[in-house]
């Protein structure tokens, strides 16, 4: 019989989820990887460029740093005030006051889709999902709109899928910026899935209340995969939640875990 470590049997008394022991695994094993890491340089020393030596293990979060830099990936510290201005001002005094029970959905989401050519601002399949989304809106099926989309797509692009989604939504559909939940940090589907989970967490959504998810027939065949199943595991550590039924050809319902609230340890790119 395995062995467990103290935290580990503190969990089990406590009668706590699997998945929550999963987790603790991650980040022991995201701890472990750092001190490899350490380890492997200490014995090297990194060098600043102007001659000045760090002291680990500054020199491996300097490293880190540069090297997310240089690629322009540094979304995680883009929108400081996304939760104290963009959305929390509208999204979350509106949350406060609505009966959750009204409606079948706690919101729908819109996965981004970037454009395939530098200065585009959106793509033609992302304005598609979103006006099959502002149908569904309309028609009552949630009291919120989360559009989920980093500034990742095409490479060194200047602008967030997110922020221009929603300004389309309210320029061309007239949506009430309110009811536009922004999401700028995804970068793939697992993570629009995961992120999504967290703006309902933070706007206080019932747990238990499925998001309708709008997308295009490719990506709803691909959600369903086991090939996103294993994404999960692969990008996240952990799964976002349960998955299904289809909606018709273009959408799929969602109900997101609470550990998908967790910020990961191995990702740096994890705001």
């Amino acid at each position: 019989m395995k062995k467990l470590s103290i935290v580990e049997a503190g969990f089990k008394a406590l009668d706590a989820q699997d998945e929550l022991l999963n987790m603790w695994r991650c980040y022991v094993g995201a701890i472990n990887r750092i001190m490899k890491y350490i380890d492997q340089i200490r014995a090297t020393r990194l060098n600043c460029d102007w001659g000045n030596e760090y002291i680990l293990p500054l020199d491996a979060i300097y490293l880190a740093v540069r090297l997310m830099d240089a690629n322009n990936q540094v979304d995680a510290l883009r929108y400081p005030e996304l939760w104290t201005k963009d959305n929390v001002g509208p999204a979350v005094s509106v949350a406060g006051r609505i009966d959750w029970n009204a409606r079948p959905y706690a919101a729908i989401l819109i996965p981004g889709e970037g454009p395939e050519l530098a200065g585009v601002r959106l793509s033609p399949m992302v304005v598609l999902k979103m006006e099959m989304a502002v149908k569904q809106y309309k028609e009552g099926k949630a009291p919120f709109l989360i559009v989920s989309g980093g500034t990742f797509h095409p490479a060194l692009t200047e602008f967030n899928e997110a922020y221009k989604m929603k300004s389309w939504l309210v320029e061309q559909h007239g949506i009430s910026p309110d009811r536009v939940i922004l999401e700028p940090y995804a970068r793939h589907t697992t993570t629009n899935f995961r992120n999504a989970g967290r703006v309902l967490n933070t706007i206080g959504a019932p747990r238990e209340k499925p998001v309708l998810t709008v997308t295009d027939g490719q990506q709803i065949e691909y959600i369903e995969s086991d090939l996103f199943r294993r994404n999960e595991r692969e990008e996240l550590t952990h799964g976002v939640g349960k998955i299904g039924p289809r909606r018709g050809d273009f959408a799929i319902d969602f109900v997101p875990l609470p550990l998908c609230a967790i910020v990961d340890p191995m990702d740096p790119m994890d705001p």
